[in-house]
């Protein structure tokens, strides 16, 4: 079997045009979800527009396992309204910083 190569580059607002236009086989674009954490309007429009045409990668930005509150449920249930309008794939950075930049140690 042979593996094909792809590539995704991170989608920022400035190359919206470009981007939806963009026919190149293989190509997917990386989002923050919680850029396009919205019910309805223009972005979340764009978006759908965008899936339609490229696989689209959510990579999440907001959650910090040194954090000194629990998630917000409210902000985790936005997420997974978004992640089930479309198919494709998910991440979620996980910061090992307080918000202080003091380093916490990882195994």
């Amino acid at each position: 079997m042979t593996a094909i190569l792809t590539a995704g580059l991170s989608l920022k607002p400035q190359y919206d045009d470009a981007a939806l236009a963009c026919r190149a086989e293989g190509l997917w674009f990386e989002v923050h979800p919680e850029n396009y954490l919205v019910a309805d309007g223009p972005r979340l429009q764009w978006l759908e527009a965008m899936r339609a045409r490229h696989p689209i990668s959510l990579h999440g930005v907001s959650l910090s396992i040194a954090a000194d509150a629990e998630p917000d449920a409210a902000h985790l249930q936005r997420l997974a309204t978004l992640a089930g309008r479309r198919s494709g794939r998910g991440t979620q950075r996980k910061s090992r910083y307080r918000s202080c930049a003091i380093a916490l140690r990882t195994a």
